[in-house]
């Protein structure tokens, strides 16, 4: 029953988080943007706008694993009737389930701060500077070159 509760606290705290109103997106100062090529500026844009919104769904996914996980050993694990012992895997497995889980999660988000709106400054400096590194330069796509949509 506890993991019941447990489970519906964590997607109740994330509807909340989905249901507040996102803040108005400011565009980004860039200096000497008159400079450097547009469509780059804005391709880069968009990679890292990408990146901070694939964050959320990657935590949800890898919390939603670890949470069906020990959901479904909770359910299937034998629970010992009276006068028998409970086995030592049978009581460590959640705890350990649940630790890697904290830690997986702990690196993603690690991961992903790769992706701030300070590293997408620091990015579009270089870029006019002509020095963008190469691991950034490999990771522009031409789908990032395409004008995005407005939202209606």
């Amino acid at each position: 029953m506890r993991h019941f509760l447990l489970l519906g606290f964590f997607l109740l705290a994330t509807l909340l988080g989905r249901a507040q109103a996102p803040a108005p997106a400011t565009p980004l100062p860039l200096v000497g943007s008159e400079s450097a090529a547009p469509d780059t500026v804005a391709a880069l844009h968009n990679f890292y706008k990408h990146k901070r919104r694939a964050l959320p769904r990657m935590l949800l996914a890898t919390g939603g694993l670890f949470a069906v996980t020990l959901f479904a050993h909770e359910v299937f694990s034998s629970t010992p009737t009276y006068g028998q012992t409970q086995k030592l895997g049978d009581t460590l497995a959640p705890l350990v389930t649940g630790a890697l889980g904290v830690t997986v999660l702990g690196a993603e988000a690690l991961y992903y701060t790769r992706y701030s709106k300070r590293q997408e400054r620091h990015a579009i400096e270089d870029f006019q500077a002509h020095q963008l590194r190469r691991s950034v330069r490999e990771q522009l796509k031409p789908k990032y070159f395409q004008p995005v949509p407005l939202a209606r």
